[in-house]
């Protein structure tokens, strides 16, 4: 496990140039992979806002925003983010991409601040548990095949909700006191 930082504005999630093994520093360093944490921080150079294309699918264990700067998490095509950890967005971002939660541990949050998912949610890990830290919109669809998905009185608010409970698969919802 290692982490990763976005650096140097706009650009291509696949692109070394804007990956660093530390904040604001050199770039070079590989692209994340599903066992890497990722921020994207005040020193990833979006000062006057910017964009991060996925033109691929973009895979990180923890995705953690606390740039305090307004961006765009935009897709190339069908491209979203595979996360196998924790998600913490932060206001002022938009992002215009599917997100798949993979993990098989059963500490995870999510945590949006505010931001919208346009585009599905999808919660598949087996034996994982994501807990919501704050309301949950998503323009598209809720999609929960594996885990324990925990609204933790929260509201979830979604185009369509879809729980597939085939053989080998155990979806959990603990849906409290919020508004689904």
């Amino acid at each position: 496990m290692a982490n990763r930082y976005w650096v140097g504005g706009s650009g291509n999630w696949s692109s070394t140039s804007h990956w660093s093994t530390s904040s604001g520093g050199s770039s070079g360093a590989s692209v994340p992979s599903t066992s890497d944490d990722v921020f994207i921080d005040s020193n990833s150079g979006f000062g006057s806002g910017g964009t991060i294309t996925l033109d691929e699918q973009a895979f990180a264990n923890d995705l953690i925003c606390t740039s305090g700067h307004t961006y765009t998490l935009n897709h190339d095509s069908t491209f979203g983010f595979s996360i196998y950890g924790s998600l913490t967005f932060e206001s002022g971002i938009t992002n215009n991409n599917t997100i798949r939660f993979y993990s098989t541990s059963t500490d995870e949050t999510v945590t949006t601040d505010g931001v919208t998912i346009n585009g599905d949610v999808y919660f598949g890990g087996a034996g994982g548990k994501w807990t919501l830290q704050d309301d949950l919109v998503i323009v598209g669809e809720f999609y929960q095949q594996n885990g324990t998905v925990d609204a933790n009185d929260h509201n979830i608010s979604a185009y369509d909700f879809y729980f597939y409970a085939d053989t080998g698969y155990t979806p959990t919802v603990i849906m409290g006191s919020g508004t689904w």
